[in-house]
């Protein structure tokens, strides 16, 4: 029973490593032409977001610590989702 249990949480790390990257390609996007790729600001902060909310929905459940991390990348997804539809969404 604890091997699916590491291995659910080994699943939440991967997630963690690839949305890393994604908002790493993301930002350097964003700096290199930020004048035509403003719209992309929000993206970078909602996937930090995501990323908090993932990193403290892992350690809520496996040591009952993460509630802060949590409210802290819902509050800041809500801040995003704000931003992104004042530049004007989609």
């Amino acid at each position: 029973m604890k091997f699916k249990v590491k291995d659910k949480y080994f699943v939440i790390d991967i997630i963690n490593v690839v949305l890393c990257i994604i908002m790493l390609i993301v930002s350097m996007i964003v700096i290199l032409d930020l004048q035509n790729k403003v719209w992309l600001f929000p993206c970078v902060i909602m996937l930090g977001a995501i990323i908090n909310i993932l990193a403290g929905f892992k350690s809520m459940k496996q040591n009952k610590k993460g509630k802060l991390a949590l409210f802290g990348g819902i509050i800041l997804f809500i801040i995003a989702l704000m931003i992104f539809f004042g530049f004007g969404g989609f």
